[in-house]
Parts: structure tokens; C-alpha cells; sequence
């Protein structure tokens, strides 16, 4: 069994295919902790952390022991993101965010740890990039209540000034979190009159907000 793992986990690093990290799942805690093994591998391409993060998405709140591992991903993108970088610098940036994105959207189907992952969600729903505020707000909706304090934050997100996928996530996840001030919904409801795919998400936001 630990032999397999072991070679499994190796084929990945070597090889990134998409089909390894499904049998590592098969292996209860073994297999979870060969999946955290490669996102502490140095010698692990990128391609193979992302299959192994979704793989962690996969198995839900069984991935939990995961999750330290993954807010550092997250958090090493917000220093990243202050950084002066090269041309070569750059393209290794962007497979790292492709990591970063990855990892908020595992944070999310975990549903674990939510006195840690809400407040560093929370924190990057201000990051300039909306790739990163779209994960962010996606990772939120999946806590619920437990994602209250966001809701301000999110609340600014789904103003006009912003991009219509940022303003849907921001939307979606406020629908998710049950929760809004009066002067939300407000605008929640002018929504209504605004691009199909968006009016409908504030419809659909509006009804989760009224079963909160």
C-alpha cells in the first residue's frame, strides 16, 4: 500500500497526468498525505500541485489536515504580487497563480478551518487582481453564516466599478452567506434591471439572502 502511494506520488512529480492524483485519493489518510507531499516537493512542476490540490478539493472536509498547506499557497501569492519581477519571473508568476487560484477554490469545498481561511479570503477580495477577488468570493460562498464578516467587503465588489465576473462571484457568495445590509439588498434589487447573467445571480441572491 505505502509502496504504491510512494510510486504514485512519484509518476505525478515526474509526470503531471491528470488520472494520478484520483488513485492517491483511494488511500484514505495515506493517499491525502501523499497529495501534501507533493505540494511540499520542490521538485514538483506546478501542472502536478494543481492536479494535487484539486484532487484535495475533491475529497472535501476529509482534506482538512490540508488546509495549512494550501493558506500558504494563497498567502505566498499576496507577497508575490508586491514584487518587481522580469519577463521570466513573470511566466513563473502566472503558473503560480493558476496554483493560487486552485487553492482557493479547494478552500472552499474543505469547509474546514473557517476561523483561519474566512479572514485570509476576506483579505484578498482587495487584491488587484480580479482572478484572485473572483476565488476568493467563490472560496467564501462555500462557508455559509460562518462567512458573515465578509459580507461588507463583498457588498463593495458587486458596485458597477467592478468587472461583471467579479460583480457575479461577489453576488453568488453574498446569496451563499445569507446575510445583507438593507442598503445591499438595495442594491441588489437595481440589479435586477442590469445584464441577464447578473440579474439573475442577484435574484438568486436575493432569495438566499431572504432563508438566512
Amino acid at each position: 500500500r505505502l509502496f504504491l502511494v510512494t510510486r504514485l506520488q512519484i509518476e505525478l512529480m515526474d509526470s503531471p497526468a491528470e488520472w494520478i492524483p484520483a488513485p492517491l485519493a483511494g488511500f484514505g489518510s495515506d493517499g491525502l498525505e501523499g497529495l501534501i507531499g507533493i505540494l511540499d516537493n520542490p521538485s514538483a512542476t506546478e501542472p502536478s500541485k494543481v492536479y494535487a490540490v484539486q484532487t484535495l478539493a475533491m475529497l472535501g472536509p476529509l482534506s482538512k489536515a490540508a488546509v495549512p498547506r494550501l493558506l500558504k499557497l494563497v498567502e505566498g501569492r499576496k507577497i508575490a504580487a508586491g514584487t518587481a519581477i522580469g519577463i521570466r519571473e513573470s511566466l513563473n508568476q502566472r503558473e503560480n497563480l493558476i496554483l493560487s487560484d486552485a487553492a482557493f477554490s479547494a478552500l472552499g469545498p474543505i469547509k474546514s478551518h473557517a476561523d483561519l481561511v474566512v479572514p485570509v479570503l476576506i483579505d484578498f477580495l482587495s487584491d488587484a487582481r480580479d482572478a484572485t477577488k473572483i476565488g476568493a468570493a467563490r472560496g467564501l460562498s462555500n462557508f455559509g453564516p460562518a462567512a458573515s464578516g465578509a459580507v461588507p467587503a463583498l457588498a463593495k465588489l458587486t458596485g458597477p466599478n467592478n468587472a461583471i465576473n467579479v460583480r457575479i462571484a461577489a453576488t453568488n457568495a453574498l446569496g451563499k452567506i445569507g446575510a445583507a445590509s438593507t442598503s445591499t439588498l438595495d442594491s441588489l434589487i437595481a440589479m435586477l434591471g442590469e445584464h441577464e447573467l447578473l440579474a439573475q445571480t442577484a435574484l438568486e441572491a436575493i432569495a438566499g439572502i431572504g432563508h438566512g
